[in-house]
């Protein structure tokens, strides 16, 4: 809208009001777009404030009406340049919570994340809202006669809607890998100080579960925020849940609005006819728990939603490796602004590798190293260093396997987390290691050397590869969960009496004794003493037949570089150098 000719407007000090002709920049801090957002709301209500004083003091009759005719231009030029900046800078704290959100499910992989930015975001939605109400008030006495401004005043209102409508928050997710009949908590935030104006009760948020489908389809139709009626939210949803109401609750001590679902449940789930047919889609299909209230403002509907991070639901425990599968590599390449849940299906090893690793840090307490990063490519990929595509990763088995990577991966995570995790952060298992390098690797060593590496042909197995008397490299059957659930690893390492110096490829090769190694995690022997009732307490023991005690065997000098790559590849030749457990790796 131009300025109307002969209109003096310089009393409004424009350029002292808005920080460049441009409005505010787009690459900024939070706390630059709070600052920006503080100023201009102040600008703005002290030229309203001067307006309406210098209209006061002019008490002729004719002088008034001058001064009025001017004001109300003066003061329609001043809301439009105000809302042209507010609109500016309402789309950069979106932007910032888009922001918080993607970080959100990256942290969900196991990424570092900032949660107190959402305190400074929602300070700038309520300054928002604050400002936005003063807008409106400002054009209340501007007659509605006039085209130009009951557009504005309309684009007005439905930038405040817009507001309001995105002030609904998940800030507590619920679990992405979802069981049915399993009872869960989410907390909502509504990032506002305060409930709605118009709305005499506490807002009541509902939620309801929706398909990857039905989201598309609701942000899809319509502008979700401006028509509540026509949505029918209450029928939609693929699924019964229970304790899915809240009410909105304020907490004095945060200043903040939440609601608090504390005992959830998905009774059942309704899938597509596809999914029903094939198992495997079960475990690809994404879906949503959709939170929303309604509420009346200046006498229309507003609804505010907020999607959670997409959960794949299942009715097994033996579903949940594919499922977390579908759940990480969605929180690692989603884009921040999608259609509900589009993902890539392919991506770099750089980013997959990086992915993995916050994945498995965040579960074993212990990040991968470079050695660890090179053996996965390598099981992977071979050597292509080109993308990796969403099938390679959980899909395709791995050459000469029934199981394809992720599940491999997954299972070597949930040993270390459930058996493993002491002697993993006391960086005692070398794990990540092919069965030909670790024969080249031990054979310089002294008998009784050993390490501890992950099985490559069973799901979740450990397995031991130590140098035996003859001077080459025996390696036992793998050990399960369900093994190391009746005697711990370390207990095992005790009970072999040829597994003597711990092998430590980190550590330039130089070897640790067994007992200083893995001693503080031996389990305390039972009594052997007979009790009051008659009995005796038992122990199990691990055994290897025709084991030899190798405490006397004194160490033998190193071998040099070519006497090891020769016994490597005269032991690669000759594999009844190998014990009858070699074929298990």
């Amino acid at each position: 809208m131009n300025n109307p000719e002969g209109v003096n407007t310089s009393h409004m000090a424009e350029s002292d009001f808005f920080d460049s002709a441009s409005g505010p920049s787009d690459k900024l801090e939070l706390t630059d777009i709070h600052r920006q957002i503080v100023q201009s709301l102040s600008n703005f209500t002290t030229t309203i404030t001067e307006q309406q004083q210098k209209l006061k003091e002019n008490l002729d009759d004719a002088t008034a009406i001058t001064l009025f005719t001017e004001d109300k231009a003066n003061k329609l030029c001043l809301v439009e340049r105000s809302f042209l900046y507010y609109e500016r800078l309402q789309e950069m704290i979106i932007t910032e919570l888009r922001n918080w959100r993607r970080q959100q499910a990256l942290a969900a992989n196991g990424a570092q994340f900032n949660e107190d930015n959402l305190d400074e975001i929602q300070r700038c939605f309520e300054l928002l809202e604050n400002f936005i109400n003063q807008l409106l008030a400002a054009i209340e006495g501007i007659p509605k006669e006039d085209e130009e401004i009951a557009e504005l005043r309309e684009r007005m209102q439905l930038a405040q809607k817009y507001l309001l409508g995105s002030a609904l928050i998940v800030v507590k997710q619920p679990p992405q890998v979802m069981m049915t009949n399993t009872r869960f908590a989410v907390t909502v935030r509504w990032l506002l100080g305060s409930q709605p104006a118009d709305s005499l009760n506490p807002l009541t948020i509902v939620c309801n579960i929706f398909s990857e489908w039905q989201a598309k389809h609701f942000v899809d139709c319509q502008d979700p925020h401006l028509d509540v009626i026509k949505c029918r939210l209450s029928q939609m949803g693929s699924g019964e849940l229970q304790n899915n109401s809240s009410i909105m609750e304020y907490q004095t001590t945060k200043q903040i609005f939440c609601a608090n679902f504390n005992n959830m449940l998905l009774k059942k789930i309704t899938r597509s006819k596809t999914d029903k047919k094939n198992t495997n889609s079960v475990m690809d299909e994404k879906f949503t728990l959709f939170f929303y209230a309604t509420y009346k403002l200046n006498g229309n509907y507003v609804c505010t939603w907020s999607f959670s991070l997409p959960v794949v639901v299942i009715v097994h425990s033996r579903q949940e490796p594919k499922s977390w599968a579908t759940i990480i590599w969605d929180n690692a390449f989603a884009n921040v602004l999608r259609d509900p849940f589009v993902v890539s299906h392919y991506a770099t090893w750089l980013e997959l590798s990086a992915v993995l690793n916050m994945k498995f840090t965040a579960c074993t307490q212990r990040q991968l190293t470079a050695d660890n990063l090179a053996f996965l490519h390598e099981k992977l990929m071979g050597r292509r260093f080109a993308y990796i595509t969403w099938n390679e990763f959980c899909k395709n088995p791995l050459p000469e396997r029934t199981f394809t990577f992720w599940e491999w991966f997954y299972s070597v995570m949930k040993l270390i987390k459930d058996h493993l995790m002491p002697l993993w952060k006391a960086n005692l298992i070398t794990g990540f290691i092919t069965k030909h390098r670790t024969q080249f690797e031990l054979l310089c060593a002294e008998p009784g050397t050993f390490l501890l590496r992950f099985s490559e042909s069973k799901l979740g197995g450990i397995s031991i590869a130590y140098v035996n008397e003859q001077q080459s490299v025996t390696m036992l059957s793998p050990w399960a969960a369900q093994d190391l659930r009746i005697i711990k690893l370390a207990d095992r390492i005790r009970d072999l009496p040829m597994l003597r110096f711990l092998f430590r490829i980190d550590n330039k090769g130089e070897s640790l004794d067994r007992d200083d190694a893995f001693g503080q995690f031996y389990s305390q022997s039972a009594l052997r003493s007979t009790r009051t009732n008659g009995y005796v307490p038992s122990t199990i023991h691990v055994d290897v037949p025709g084991n030899r005690n190798l405490r006397s065997i004194k160490k033998r000098a190193p071998k040099t570089d070519e006497q090891k790559l020769f016994d490597a590849i005269m032991g690669m030749e000759n594999p009844e150098n190998l014990d009858s457990s070699e074929n298990f790796t």
